[in-house]
């Protein structure tokens, strides 16, 4: 009788355990933690989200995710039960940055119709007039930037983002920025207005669109100005984004038959590898999902490993066979590389692949 109540308790609690609950029965305070106007280089940002869990079932936060490092999220790692209120906090340090800022953290939990709950970090970081602290010269002259790069952290394939460069004149005169040379398409360049005096700041405002980027993973590309700078006067700075597909509106039908990608094996030893020498193994990338699997973008941290066939479309059920090849020139010792693969999976739209040898003279 004992056995059989501790058996029909442990039933109980793994269902319970595991019981999928609509994101909306949890309710936040406020998803938009926002702290208002601070100086450039103030002190870390502690956001707090607190939220009640309106459900039926226990609420169990599987993992809370930042889109940069710049933010550093705490969340309960105990289930939340029905009625409880809880906090999730977020760190945020505003050094490097300047500008309207909007970073994101997303809420991943046992969610019944929707992958993650989104919350904002949002503010704005300004330079005090006249303050060269953390400035570089740029191309050199007299028109400084705050570093040489914009970064956007992740952006989806359908939202666009907003960032901007912070300029300061260093001159004893009036400094113009006075257009825009070059740009990709899928950007829009804000330049500030009339004159920027001796000693203050301006900014450049810049907003991404994903929607227009027409590809994945990571984005380098650079913005080129002119200036009325004595010195130097055409100017440039990097744009850097991760770009990723949004899969944030599926609903729980179309979750159930969602492609599901499966590599075996799950990574490629080539063993050892005569230095100059190219090796290359077979792996099988299976679809056990139940939609076709769409092969968006192969990429690699470095031409040495790379995927030889070109795979696209994998029906549901169906696999395909696909060569992995490494190059072993200039290479010495143990080798560690990634091949990135970019797929419709909404649970592994990015895959690792990790290729590893070691190489002899």
């Amino acid at each position: 009788m004992y056995r059989t109540f501790l058996f029909a308790f442990a039933l109980f609690f793994a269902h319970v355990s595991v019981a999928q609950i609509p994101a909306s029965q949890i309710q936040f305070d406020n998803k938009i933690f926002d702290f208002g106007k601070i100086n450039f280089r103030s002190a870390p940002v502690q956001a707090k989200f607190t939220f009640t869990n309106n459900s039926a079932y226990p609420l169990v936060i599987r993992d809370v995710k930042a889109e940069c490092g710049c933010t550093v999220p705490s969340w309960p790692k105990t289930a939340i039960d029905p009625g409880q209120s809880a906090e999730i906090s977020a760190r945020f340090n505003p050094d490097n940055y300047a500008g309207e800022i909007d970073k994101k953290i997303e809420v991943y939990a046992n969610f019944q119709d929707a992958i993650a709950i989104p919350l904002h970090i949002a503010g704005t970081i300004r330079q005090p007039a006249g303050a060269n602290s953390g400035f570089v010269k740029g191309q050199f002259g007299y028109l400084r930037m705050l570093g040489n790069v914009v970064a956007y952290g992740k952006v989806k394939n359908t939202q666009t983002s907003t960032s901007e460069m912070i300029v300061v004149n260093d001159y004893n005169r009036a400094l113009k920025i006075t257009k825009v040379v070059k740009k990709p398409s899928y950007a829009e360049v804000s330049i500030p207005e009339g004159d920027i005096a001796p000693g203050d700041t301006a900014f450049i405002k810049v907003t991404v669109d994903g929607s227009k980027v027409g590809d994945y993973g990571l984005q380098n590309d650079v913005i080129l100005f002119e200036t009325n700078d004595i010195y130097y006067s055409t100017k440039s700075f990097e744009l850097a984004l991760d770009v990723e597909h949004d899969f944030g509106k599926m609903s729980k039908g179309k979750l159930k038959k969602a492609p599901k990608i499966v590599i075996e094996p799950a990574e490629v030893d080539m063993g050892i590898i005569r230095r100059g020498a190219r090796k290359s193994k077979k792996i099988t990338i299976k679809n056990a999902g139940k939609r076709d699997l769409e092969i968006f973008k192969v990429s690699s941290d470095c031409s040495c490993a790379m995927i030889t066939n070109d795979v696209k479309i994998i029906p549901a059920g169906g696999s395909q066979e696909v060569f992995v090849e490494f190059d072993s020139v200039f290479k010495s010792g143990e080798q560690r590389k990634y091949i990135y693969i970019y797929t419709n999976d909404p649970l592994h739209q990015v895959v690792k692949l990790l290729v590893h040898a070691r190489v002899d003279e």
